[in-house]
């Protein structure tokens, strides 16, 4: 039978397989079936049509996408193509996202003549940019460090751009560190902890931000210097890196104790806060909530034998006390934020090291709530007589596992 012909014929087929997994595609597919549309001919033919209304191409863009699998690229990028040429701003929006998830190189240069097209829409421009990160096309990254650096250029270009594409070089990132817009520095911040493996020069300056930055970027929804800490982390983890058999280095873990809303939950309150107009201010906590060092000092020295609060590469701006503590097998490294507020916590070993810490901690913290940060996720509330494995159990909670 002839494959291309019999997949033609197959596009109801096909949809109705996937309802199960993309249950959004039965309004489209309804909207389809009003049209008419029961082979992927006609679905390409309506996508290409200027005159079709505009409901039926983007119809078209997501049914792309949820048959991903069994559509003929060849076939399906033209026509998305001319959607992204022809068509109104949602449409052209759905095309790129349609392009990106089909992988196809004909759709690369085209979308690079949208990124670098100044006149072009911002998020037109910023989605193109991302789709091209999906298409992993090296001709795209040439063109992506003077947009980073132009001061002319869009913010949500230049951020989009940091966000997703690398490397640049260290200095570069160094510098970045210190750009008067907080959007950049907190997506070099990103870079640094996401992509290098040896990121020890840019500590000083991270070292800065994590202690001194606490402001928002203007796109994003946490603060600047709770984003570097996981590259200042990854530095001071350095003289304790384990490898496997294969030479290769253990992944590490950074968390962090908070009384505060912090990373993903604080993005919820925040975007509540701009849906309702209210101002941008930061749940107020009482003084009684900060940490003394010296207290917490005494504590620890009363609980874990063998204790060293003098780390090889200490952050002192960052950390107003810090510890290293050799626990269940792992290293543990410890530090007190400035703000008094925030415990950082990292290891190479397993994350059960992390949570028998914090528990130790919840028992002799008055501060409620306390949460748990399994870094950028969803907080637990730690509950005192809560054991490890129900701290294990509510953290793969989070991943649905």
């Amino acid at each position: 039978m002839n494959r291309r012909a019999s997949q033609d014929t197959q596009l109801l087929q096909d949809i109705a397989e996937a309802l199960s997994i993309h249950s959004y595609l039965e309004e489209e597919a309804e909207r389809l079936r009003r049209h008419g549309i029961q082979t992927y001919s006609a679905l390409y033919a309506a996508l290409r049509d200027e005159h079709a209304g505009p409901d039926l191409r983007k119809a078209a863009c997501w049914v792309l996408i949820a048959l991903r699998k069994h559509v003929d690229r060849r076939r399906a990028v033209p026509p998305l193509l001319a959607a992204l040429k022809s068509g109104p701003q949602p449409l052209r929006l759905d095309a790129i996202h349609a392009l990106g998830i089909l992988g196809s190189r004909r759709a690369v240069q085209p979308l690079l003549a949208l990124v670098t097209d100044r006149q072009a829409d911002e998020e037109l421009r910023a989605t193109a940019l991302n789709c091209c990160y999906l298409l992993h096309e090296e001709d795209v990254l040439p063109h992506l460090r003077p947009i980073i650096f132009d001061e002319r250029e869009a913010l949500r270009v230049r951020a989009e751009a940091l966000e997703w594409f690398f490397p640049l070089p260290i200095a570069d990132y160094i510098d970045l560190l210190s750009n008067p817009a907080s959007d950049l520095r907190f997506w070099a911040a990103f870079r640094l902890a996401d992509k290098w493996s040896n990121i020890a020069e840019a500590f000083d300056a991270l070292d800065r931000i994590a202690a001194f930055d606490h402001n928002l970027p203007q796109l994003w929804f946490w603060h600047v210097d709770r984003e570097a800490l996981m590259a200042l982390e990854q530095i001071r983890l350095l003289p304790y890196r384990k490898f496997d058999d294969d030479g290769c280095p253990f992944s590490h873990s950074t968390a962090l104790i908070s009384p505060r809303l912090e990373y993903y939950d604080f993005t919820v309150w925040l975007r509540l806060q701009k849906q309702q107009g209210l101002p941008i201010q930061e749940p107020p906590l009482p003084d009684s909530a900060r940490v003394s060092p010296e207290w917490l000092r005494r504590e620890l020295e009363r609980r874990w034998e063998g204790i060293s609060f003098e780390p090889p590469r200490p952050a002192p701006n960052t950390y107003l006390l810090e510890w290293v503590i050799a626990l269940d097998g792992a290293t543990l490294l410890g530090g007190l934020h400035r703000d008094g507020y925030g415990l950082v916590l990292s290891s190479h070993g397993p994350d059960e090291a992390m949570y028998a810490f914090a528990l130790w901690y919840r028992s002799i913290s008055e501060v409620d709530p306390l949460y748990y940060y399994n870094w950028a996720d969803p907080g637990i509330i730690l509950e005192r007589g809560m054991t490890v494995e129900a701290v294990q159990a509510a953290v793969e909670g989070r991943y649905g596992r």
